[in-house]
């Protein structure tokens, strides 16, 4: 079957997955894929995986914990990384550099392992029940990895297509994870000054991150970005309530693809912080010429109304596009309320 015949932006349709019921699932497990992610209306779906501890409650508040709340901690403090080790490793070695973070000089870059970048946040307890979701990260940021590895790799007369399935909900679940875990480490900042030190989060998105999933407009937004060749590093960028006292939102660029996070129900989000983007999109499409890979999203139907693609193209010129394949209306935010960017910071690879 011919390139025009399989794209989306050429048939007008929404991509057709590969797999077949009695194979293996694509997410790994030791389950078919009709046991696994596949949908009783045919659609591919996964549940999100639970994040409350096992067990009874334990009726204890650890105090530097940012879950404490919940009484259900342990007496041990653990020393959690606020960007996933396992994320963290895509970059490619042992250590990063990095710059942009609260505790730097604006133009000052400091190398540091990765086992370093921690902050005692979470108590064990709490940091063990959200390992799956740090497992989940790392599994999607290594498979965005490796769809620019081949597709940049001029060598290769391949023209293989490559398919991967992840859940839409639990990569937003991460990525809450993510900015509290920032917020709470004195990571992130606005002119030079710890948003912890003059902003909250609204106590809704701990909730959510214990046991729910994001409200529409909240959720996950997707744009491609240009680049003129691979860039391995991540860039992030806090958001806050245009009145600055809030956190609302967490902005990360990696590869092609800026993702954005929207997480605070009580928030109105203006244009700014939705136009242009895609929410919730299905399908993170990169291609060249000769092949195009494709990392899959499931959404439950509540969550999302739209099936959209972001497509990332590298042929003759570096060339981003975005396209949109929606059954209903697509989410965004309304009202006027605009978000705030706060300081830039980016981990790349340190290489000796």
């Amino acid at each position: 079957m011919g390139r025009k015949a399989r794209d989306p932006e050429q048939t007008g349709k929404e991509p057709t997955p590969p797999w077949k019921p009695d194979e293996p699932c694509p997410c790994g497990s030791d389950h078919l894929y009709a046991q696994c992610f596949l949908g009783i209306d045919g659609r591919a779906y996964k549940s999100p995986i639970g994040r409350r501890p096992p067990g009874p409650q334990t009726g204890f508040s650890h105090a530097r914990c940012y879950m404490g709340w919940s009484h259900d901690c342990d007496q041990q403090i653990s020393g959690e990384h606020f960007i996933s080790a396992s994320v963290l490793t895509q970059l490619g070695g042992p250590k990063v550099k990095l710059n942009g973070v609260p505790w730097l000089a604006a133009d000052e870059t400091k190398i540091l392992p990765i086992s370093s970048l921690t902050g005692n946040i979470l108590c064990k307890r709490h940091n063990e029940a959200f390992s799956q979701l740090d497992a989940m990260a790392g599994k999607f940021f290594a498979a965005l990895k490796l769809n620019h590895d081949d597709i940049f790799d001029r060598k290769t007369l391949s023209r293989r297509w490559k398919w991967l399935l992840f859940s839409g909900e639990e990569l937003e679940l991460w990525f809450l994870k993510a900015a509290i875990g920032l917020f709470h480490s004195g990571n992130v900042a606005k002119d030079k000054t710890k948003l912890s030190d003059t902003q909250t989060i609204n106590p809704q998105c701990y909730d959510i991150l214990y046991g729910g999933i994001l409200p529409a407009p909240c959720g996950l937004y997707v744009e491609p970005i240009h680049i003129s060749e691979q860039i391995n590093q991540f860039q992030l960028q806090p958001l806050s309530d245009d009145a600055g006292q809030r956190m609302v939102g967490l902005r990360m660029t990696y590869m092609s693809f800026a993702l954005t996070l929207l997480f605070d129900p009580a928030a109105t989000y203006g244009p700014s912080a939705t136009v242009s983007k895609t929410y919730r999109p299905s399908y993170l499409m990169v291609r060249n010429a000769k092949r195009t890979h494709t990392v899959m999203l499931t959404w439950t139907p509540t969550t999302s109304t739209m099936r959209g693609v972001v497509r990332a193209s590298f042929w003759k010129s570096t060339d981003c596009v975005t396209a949109r394949f929606s059954e209903a209306g697509a989410c965004s935010g309304g009202g006027s309320e605009e978000v705030i960017s706060g300081r830039v910071w980016s981990m790349s690879c340190h290489l000796p």
